[in-house]
């Protein structure tokens, strides 16, 4: 080992030293051998000068030069321990991969300090190493590594306890994770997930500020669990959050939908001032609904007003929130502004069973026969007129008879099937002569509803005759 590391020691170019001098057992070298090797390693600390680029037809690749020693006595560190660990730290620093795996075998921390360069390239070993040394410095080498490298099921178990020490919460590393697991198990995902899940209420502002960035599904996964965490304290957050979001342009509406669940969770009063004003501004045409529903939400002792002047408000899709609120139908005094709200909308409206279900008897006929006696109610949308027609049929009220009738003049096939089917569920003679008219529709659709809805009164019919005789009977 002596002679070796004299020979070494006289080297004034890299290329004077042979190769075949390293390429050794150097078990029980002396300290002056290993000395000689680390004084080798800082004159020429640059494995490159040991390789020759190789270029052609788009390919570039890299050999080692005749006479080249860096591999070997990379390779020599690694399986002697005697020798210093600073040999293949030099090596590391100087750009050489594979010196910087080994280095992370014999000193794992000195190899984490590199890793954190944001220039360096550190390879899959990297997991092993963050998983069993890493710190709360290391986490944006995580997330550099999650852009350079695909985790194998073995390295995503190996830097598993490295996430869940110090990761939970981190909207980057979630981000990362979830693209490049998307395509896997649901098992191996959820680590994306139960990472996004981990934020804290500090965290607020930057969750609605990163949201557009966010994959949905992670973005989804922490507005979820904000919700439990979110109180009336936060108020002011949000309505500085929603104001700037709809100043912006263009508008997120991830974002906006954030910051709208994150108010419903809050439920304060104190949101309902913005709230109102994206109500006015155009701008918030496309989530008209969800600010609506939000107003409500955290509406409190002004729920009536605001239920009012959803009512009447210019947008059917406010309007129709207002229809699906609960507790509506209870609400007398505004039921006549539901009445003009249904004749007015009911061009644009959808299903209007929610507030139907929540009305007595007596009002939900009367809602319901304004509706079907309105001179518009041919062109009213297909789905609202369905819900109307299902909810006077559902009475079950003979003298409703010519309502329903109408119903089944309505241009649109659906609506007029409903038609025909609530007439069949009244069960009364007064239905045959419409039904008997309808089997002349020129649709079979229609036709064929109108037969079974006959079928249906006529066996209703000779049942009540016989049972009518047999109680009857003297």
């Amino acid at each position: 080992h002596r002679v070796v590391a004299a020979q070494i020691a006289t080297a004034q170019e890299w290329n004077q030293v042979q190769p075949q001098w390293i390429e050794r057992d150097w078990s029980g070298a002396p300290p002056e051998a290993a000395a000689a090797l680390l004084e080798l390693a800082r004159r020429f600390p640059d494995p490159a000068v040991g390789r020759i680029v190789v270029e052609g037809q788009g390919i570039r690749s890299t050999s080692a030069r005749p006479g080249a020693w860096h591999g070997a006595l990379i390779a020599a560190c690694e399986r002697t321990p005697e020798l210093p660990a600073e040999i293949v730290l030099i090596f590391a620093k100087a750009g050489d991969e594979q010196a910087w795996h080994v280095l992370a075998k014999r000193d794992p921390r000195a190899a984490l300090e590199l890793a954190r360069d944001p220039s360096r390239r550190c390879g899959v070993s990297l997991a092993r190493l963050l998983g069993e040394h890493g710190t709360a410095a290391d986490v944006p080498t995580l997330v550099r590594m999650l852009e350079s490298f695909t985790l194998s099921p073995d390295s995503q178990r190996q830097v598993l306890p490295f996430i869940e020490r110090h990761c939970r919460g981190n909207l980057d590393v979630a981000n990362r994770l979830y693209q490049q697991l998307s395509g896997r198990p649901p098992s191996e995902v959820m680590l994306a997930f139960t990472t996004a899940a981990g934020v804290a209420i500090e965290q607020l502002a930057e969750l609605i500020e990163r949201t557009p960035q966010l994959q949905r599904d992670v973005a989804s996964v922490a507005t979820g669990a904000m919700q439990g965490l979110i109180t009336a304290a936060q108020s002011p957050v949000l309505v500085q959050a929603l104001d700037k979001a709809l100043a912006r342009e263009p508008i997120s509406l991830p974002q906006v939908q954030c910051i709208l669940q994150l108010m419903q969770a809050c439920a304060s009063p104190d949101c309902l001032p913005a709230l109102r004003r994206a109500l006015a501004s155009p701008k918030a045409d496309p989530f008209t609904p969800d600010v609506a529903r939000a107003a409500l939400a955290v509406a409190g002792p002004q729920r009536r007003a605001v239920l009012l002047e959803l009512l009447g408000a210019p947008n059917s899709a406010a309007v129709q929130v207002a229809l699906d609120a609960d507790g509506l139908g209870q609400e007398q005094e505004l039921l006549p502004r539901a009445t003009e709200a249904l004749l007015h909308y009911g061009k644009q409206l959808g299903s209007v069973d929610t507030l139907f279900n929540s009305l007595d008897p007596a009002t939900r006929a009367t809602q319901a026969r304004a509706v079907l006696q309105s001179p518009n109610f041919p062109q009213f949308h297909q789905q609202f007129c369905i819900s109307v027609l299902q909810a006077l049929g559902s009475l079950k009220d003979p003298q409703f008879v010519a309502e329903l009738a109408k119903g089944a003049q309505h241009p649109d096939l659906l609506v007029r099937m409903a038609a025909v089917e609530q007439l069949g569920r009244v069960f009364t003679r007064d239905a045959a002569p419409f039904l008997l008219e309808l089997l002349k529709d020129d649709d079979e659709a229609v036709r064929n509803v109108a037969k079974e809805s006959l079928d249906r009164l006529a066996e209703y019919l000779d049942a009540r005759t016989k049972w009518d005789e047999r109680l009857h009977r003297k």
